[in-house]
């Protein structure tokens, strides 16, 4: 059970199959389903400091990120063993996952979600979040303004592996979770990659490891 300072309500995750997030009012203890989620046995919650919250998954071994409306969800960090307990640090901005078959505390270091610091210039590539990472990863970006961005991917030779998207955004804060088992005619190998984000005006470039 977590209490979610954004909409002054207690949360509590179940651990069934397709596991609803329950709100509890805190003031006349009356509940309410905030959400059902469709996956089966969550065990944790944490909020971060810019409110989205996490949720652990036994069903997936993997760790859920929604924003403070519970909307919007995506893979932060997979390939737990049975994750259990979860705490946010929010001086590092990570994540401490325990593992309940491994006795294994996973310490997963999140990109900040907060547009507020997107540059004059309008273009923020982040972190991607895992990363180093195995099945997958999650790159975010912000546009001060409207502008068509495209996301490509880069080996570290410079040689252009595939584009990731091509598209017109609105101004705001945008996730890409980049799959490698989406690539039907791409064999990724583990080791550093490059993504490149660029708009009408900028060009950003973070460097990613894939392992094994």
């Amino acid at each position: 059970m977590i209490y979610d300072e954004v909409n002054d309500r207690l949360l509590t995750c179940s651990f069934q199959n397709s596991a609803p997030i329950v709100s509890i009012d805190p003031e006349t203890g009356q509940t309410s389903y905030a959400l059902w989620t469709g996956l089966h046995n969550l065990d944790a919650m944490a909020q971060d400091h810019h409110g989205n919250i996490y949720v652990t998954c036994n069903g997936t071994n993997s760790v859920y990120r929604y924003d403070s409306n519970l909307e919007n969800r995506i893979v932060v960090s997979s390939g737990h063993n049975c994750p259990s307990g979860l705490e946010y640090n929010r001086d590092g901005n990570i994540l401490a996952v325990s593992n309940f078959f491994t006795d294994i505390v996973d310490f997963v270091s999140m990109a900040p979600f907060s547009i507020d610091d997107i540059p004059e210039e309008g273009l923020k590539l982040n972190q991607n979040f895992p990363n180093p990472f195995r099945n997958s990863t999650t790159i975010c970006f912000s546009i001060s303004e409207p502008a068509h961005v495209i996301l490509t991917l880069y080996d570290t030779r410079g040689r252009f592996i595939t584009t990731l998207l091509d598209d017109y955004y609105l101004a705001g804060s945008y996730d890409f979770l980049l799959n490698v088992g989406s690539f039907s005619d791409l064999e990724l190998s583990p080791g550093i990659y490059f993504i490149h984000c660029k708009n009408t005006t900028l060009e950003l470039t973070k460097e990613i490891t894939l392992i094994r």
